[in-house]
């Protein structure tokens, strides 16, 4: 009876836990996007694990291990056989680094803090929630730097710091940190940042990032072929006044997920996901599946006599090559025009 009590518990506590982030997620969703996380945070958690489907299912000893897949963008691995998820980027509200994201075509929101608590809220049946918190055995950004010189030896591992500079071995994981900088590698990878700008390699995989401007260079080993991708991702400007009758709120039941064919450089599939996300007044964003960019700031004209909204703002330039028809509950957009195409159906 204590357990099942404990269980009951915790399904409550997850359920408050994502409401009180949809309501924090929705102020602050246009504030601060694609953050890069602390290294001290990109490491492995312990927690509950929560599934829903028929019944409850409730596993509370479940790792989830976060990767670094590239500038800003990374991965949740699970134990237990539990399928990762990728793609993941955060926005930084406070001291909290919050995303939305959709797993096996279920959204949830993820919710990390600075004292290295980790959540990921399920919202709808037969979605993932995890609860849970940094191993002990890994760098804590909490460690006392306040003495002049701490030297720290034992199971493998070498803690040296003076002031705010800092040295920590572990196996194959090694960290040099100081105030504005750090250089971290882990299994074959290799991360240095200062400030906003940052390299990694990882796998072959090289990816460069100076403030809000990033270039992904990925190669393919099986192929012995490459490609780049330079994401410069920023506040666009030339953006429509919000009190303009040239643009449109669009209705709550068109705002949302579209599933259809999704098509872009080195990457077409007929189960692409499209989501398009309010980000502030009569502005928005549309989120794309497998790991393709965001298109930001689009604005759309009213709607026509065909009951179909098309964009006149993409990106700061005007352009009407994004279409959402309301009979139809249909979403085109012209990749003759855009980087993207798509054509699908809302979910």
């Amino acid at each position: 009876m204590e357990t099942l009590h404990r269980i009951n518990s915790l399904k409550k506590t997850i359920l408050i836990i994502v409401f009180l982030l949809f309501g924090s997620l929705t102020i602050s969703l246009y504030a601060q996007s694609n953050t890069k996380l602390p290294d001290y945070l990109i490491t492995k958690y312990t927690g509950v694990l929560t599934s829903t489907n028929i019944k409850t299912k409730v596993n509370t000893n479940v790792s989830c291990t976060i990767k670094t897949r590239g500038y800003k963008t990374y991965a949740f691995h699970f134990s237990d056989g539990i399928s990762p998820i990728t793609s993941v980027k955060f926005m930084k509200n406070g001291d909290t680094y919050t995303s939305t994201i959709i797993y096996k075509g279920k959204t949830s929101v993820v919710s990390l803090n600075e004292e290295g608590n980790l959540s990921i809220g399920a919202t709808s049946k037969g979605a993932l929630a995890f609860s849970g918190s940094i191993e002990n055995d890994g760098w804590d950004e909490d460690d006392d730097f306040s003495e002049n010189i701490i030297t720290e030896t034992g199971n493998n591992s070498i803690h040296l710091s003076t002031g705010s500079t800092g040295i920590y071995m572990n196996g194959n994981q090694t960290h040099i940190g100081t105030e504005n900088a750090s250089i971290h590698t882990s299994n074959g990878s290799v991360s240095v940042g200062t400030g906003d700008n940052g390299i990694l390699i990882e796998n072959g995989n090289i990816s460069l990032g100076t403030g809000n401007t990033e270039i992904a260079i990925n190669s393919n080993n099986e192929n012995h072929n490459g490609n780049c991708i330079i994401n410069h991702d920023h506040n666009y400007g030339n953006l429509i006044s919000c009190g303009s009758t040239e643009i449109s709120t669009l209705p709550k039941n068109i705002v949302g997920i579209y599933r259809g064919k999704l098509k872009t450089y080195g990457t077409e599939t007929r189960k692409g996901i499209c989501t398009v996300v309010k980000t502030g007044c009569k502005t928005y964003r549309l989120d794309f599946s497998d790991s393709v960019l965001s298109i930001h700031d689009v604005q759309f004209g009213r709607k026509n006599d065909f009951d179909e909204y098309t964009s006149v703002i993409v990106e700061g330039e005007y352009s009407s090559a994004i279409e959402i028809d309301m009979t139809f509950d249909d979403l085109e957009i012209d990749g003759k025009i855009l980087r993207v195409s798509f054509d699908g159906k809302r979910n």
